[in-house]
């Protein structure tokens, strides 16, 4: 075997080593820096004709899991008619699941479109009980420069807190899907 075989070969090795690792740490709630952890579904979620804010998910992110300077980094894909009708998408960082009045880290109104994807960003700030957001709030451009400030959070990372992705719809029947989420969590 060639040096560069055998090298290749003790790669795969550490990474399968580090994964089982990395695994066993999540589930013990012991994440080391460095090691992201990744929380995701594919099972569409529906609401159909709901004016009121609704919760499609509650995205659980364990207490511990970003230390002082980690990052949370959320991408959501929606679905729904093309209409002239408003879709509300909105993504909230607070500590109860489910929670649809507080703690807004953006929002989208969606109309004449047929999909959307947004993602976000939620930085601890160099303590656990700090977190600072892009101040676009709209989710479709979390990169970039705006005249608005970031947005700020004060909700205690060493306990769980959830990003919780809700809809509304202004159509009778219309029909709002989330098709997904990812969450990336990068401890630091």
């Amino acid at each position: 075997m060639s040096p560069l075989h055998r090298r290749a070969a003790l790669t795969g090795c550490a990474a399968a080593l580090i994964t089982r690792r990395s695994i066993a740490q999540v589930l013990s709630g012991v994440v080391p820096a460095g090691v992201p952890t990744f929380i995701q579904s594919n099972t569409p979620a529906t609401i159909t004709g709901t004016i009121t804010e609704t919760n499609m998910a509650a995205v659980r992110i364990p207490g511990g899991s970003m230390g002082p300077n980690g990052i949370v980094r959320l991408t959501a894909l929606f679905s729904f008619p093309n209409s002239a009708n408003n879709k509300v998408l909105t993504i909230r960082w607070n500590p109860a699941a489910g929670n649809i009045t507080t703690n807004a880290i953006g929002s989208l109104t969606a109309t004449t479109t047929a999909a959307a994807q947004l993602q976000f960003l939620v930085r601890n700030a160099g303590a656990t009980n700090s977190q600072m957001v892009f101040g676009g709030q709209n989710g479709i451009t979390p990169y970039g420069n705006l005249a608005a400030a970031n947005l700020t959070f004060s909700g205690d990372s060493t306990a769980d807190l959830f990003l919780n992705i809700n809809a509304s719809s202004a159509g009778a029947g219309e029909v709002v899907t989330l098709q997904g989420y990812a969450a990336e969590i990068f401890r630091a």
